[in-house]
């Protein structure tokens, strides 16, 4: 089903999700939050995180080989390219946590009731996530 959508109903989807989660209490008092940029079949975070990005940090993953390093986001015109994952990072150090992250929005193929989440695969995010 997500293959079927085009780039534009992706991204009108993906300003509903956004404007939900700006209306989110949690959102708005969170100074740290952990994102992702996104890659073509994910809901489009780049405006998103450019839109905050000087409000809060922005907290971005960065694959190191079976485990992801959190690097803060700098601006686009920073952002590498990982060819192995064909998706975009920021380059630079792990952050260091001089504040708490205080919300994860994090990418996800389907999560059920239990918050149990089903991504790509290699289990990045569930090994950072605890």
């Amino acid at each position: 089903m997500k293959a079927q959508l085009t780039e534009e109903d992706l991204r009108q989807r993906s300003a509903r999700v956004w404007a939900q989660i700006e209306e989110n209490a949690r959102f708005r008092q969170a100074n740290v939050v952990l994102l992702y940029w996104s890659m073509p079949s994910e809901v489009y975070t780049h405006d998103f995180i450019k839109r905050h990005c000087k409000e809060k940090t922005i907290i971005l993953p960065v694959i190191d080989d079976d485990r992801l390093r959190l690097v803060p986001y700098e601006g686009e015109q920073f952002l590498r390219k990982n060819a192995c994952m064909n998706l975009y990072e920021p380059p630079g150090s792990e952050y260091q946590f001089p504040e708490t992250i205080e919300l994860a929005i994090v990418p996800g193929v389907a999560f059920d009731r239990s918050h149990q989440r089903i991504g790509w695969g290699k289990g990045y995010y569930d090994r950072l996530l605890p």
